[in-house]
């Protein structure tokens, strides 16, 4: 009895708050979706219940989503659910955030979530910056062939299982090697220039080996062991393994569960691993324009949607767009077509409980709020790609710059910088027109676009 008189009290919570929830479906435009809903909102990083309830009744009247994103708290079923049922009860709706070390628990909480804020959980966030790590970082990769493989993508290479040990691949071209011939371990280094080095331990100096005919793997013995030949092989081991991710989050929960993530680089391969919206990094003073035209690209030919994540563009205090520049950025967005406009809002160094944001940073989303959304001279998504600029098939460049790896794996040659340079006339060409998109034969570009520009040409 006591638990049926608490459902029907929340139940009769949440019926009331999305009477006071903040009205934004509105100027949205033409919409392929059924949901006309435009999310605006802000993350919470910190550790505490209260302080989230503290920037939850901040943002509240102005803003229509929060995001949990929390590293500590993640793993804390209680606190989640506290501060769900505060924001749907302040008339939000609620994101989820879920790393590695919270969706792999037997005991998650989307495994026992019971459904209590019904249309107001939008979903869950479901790792952080895939693309970004395959680039720049480091992330463990499923070989969908040989499931005992290790693979790891390190920050400059690639490491995977070898017989009795590992190999690492780097960036410009050395092989390291760790494996036991049944008497000790090797460690071994081997130069593209032919050279080979060995070590008595992994702390001792390198000694050359002048006879390498005794040597368990040539050079190209062992680079034939690479797991990533080639970007066709990066893009199965970087798909399959965030669809793995993402099938395994489901079904801890429903097969409909709506999955989300943030990334400032190879959208559409997040978009082909299943995400249903990918929340595109405005950051740094990476291009605006160019970071639209990959997501909004990237969105509608897999006919999802997609959302703005704002976060720093300082490494340093205050960490975030001044005021005015993170309105311009979220009045691009909506412009734009972006579904979710979301502040990051989160450093080591922050202090109080609304993190990063300062009054006018809230005033700048109130601003939002009242101006851009209420504008009877302003539509979301009114600025519509009439260009398309396509890339190679599985091009994994990051597109940053003109020497942006690809894939991780690669420096950039001249063909990279050419396409990069292409790229940036093309942008120049049609500025927030432009869609960048991929050659894929089941996503192609025929027909939907009047204007297209391959990688190879010049806009």
């Amino acid at each position: 009895m006591t638990l049926a008189i608490v459902g029907v009290a929340l139940i009769a919570v949440i019926s009331a708050s999305s009477l006071i929830a903040i009205n934004y479906a509105v100027n949205l435009g033409e919409q392929d979706s059924s949901d006309k809903t435009l999310y605006v909102g802000v993350t919470y990083c910190g550790n505490s219940v209260s302080d989230a309830k503290l920037l939850i009744d901040k943002v509240k009247n102005y803003t229509n989503l929060f995001v949990l994103q929390s590293g500590s708290l993640q793993t804390n079923n209680e606190a989640i659910n506290q501060i769900g049922d505060y924001a749907v009860k302040s008339g939000m709706y609620f994101i989820v955030y879920m790393g590695v070390s919270s969706y792999a628990l037997a005991n998650n909480w989307l495994s026992s979530y019971d459904g209590r804020w019904g249309d107001n959980f939008l979903g869950v966030y479901v790792n952080d910056e895939p693309g970004g790590k395959m680039l720049d970082g480091s992330t463990y990769l499923n070989d969908p062939t040989n499931r005992l493989n290790t693979i790891t993508k390190t920050e400059n290479g690639v490491r995977c299982s070898i017989t009795n040990g590992t190999a690492t691949f780097l960036r410009n071209g050395t092989v390291i090697v760790r494996f036991w011939d049944s008497t000790k371990f090797n460690f071994l280094t081997y130069y593209p220039n032919g050279t080979v080095t060995n070590r008595a331990s992994a702390m001792d100096p390198e000694v050359v080996v002048n006879d390498t005919s005794d040597l368990t793997y040539s050079y190209d013995q062992l680079w034939e062991q690479c797991p990533i030949q080639n970007s066709d092989d990066a893009a199965e081991l970087f798909v399959n393994t965030s669809n793995n991710t993402i099938t395994s989050v489901r079904n801890d929960y429903n097969s409909t569960l709506k999955v989300f993530t943030s990334d400032y680089a190879l959208d559409w391969f997040d978009y082909e691993s299943g995400y249903d919206a990918v929340f595109a990094e405005f950051c740094w003073n990476q291009s605006v324009t160019r970071d639209i035209a990959l997501a909004r690209g990237a969105a509608d030919a897999f006919g999802k949607d997609w959302g703005a994540m704002i976060t720093w563009q300082y490494d340093k205090a205050p960490y975030l767009p001044y005021a005015d520049e993170m309105y311009q950025r979220m009045c691009a967005a909506y412009e734009n077509g972006a579904k979710y406009i979301i502040i990051f809002n989160y450093a080591d160094d922050m202090q109080g409980p609304y993190g990063l944001l300062d009054q006018p940073r809230f005033d700048a989303l109130e601003r939002f709020y009242k101006d851009e959304l209420n504008s009877t001279f302003v539509m979301h998504n009114e600025i519509k790609a009439d260009a398309a600029f396509v890339l190679p098939h599985n091009y994994g460049s990051g597109l940053r710059n003109q020497d942006d790896t690809v894939w991780g794996m690669w420096t950039a040659n001249q063909t990279d910088r050419q396409i990069w340079q292409n790229m940036q006339n093309a942008l120049s060409t049609y500025g927030q027109k432009l869609d960048i998109v991929y050659e894929d034969p089941t996503h192609p570009v025929t027909g939907r676009y009047p204007q297209v520009t391959y990688w190879n040409q010049t806009a």
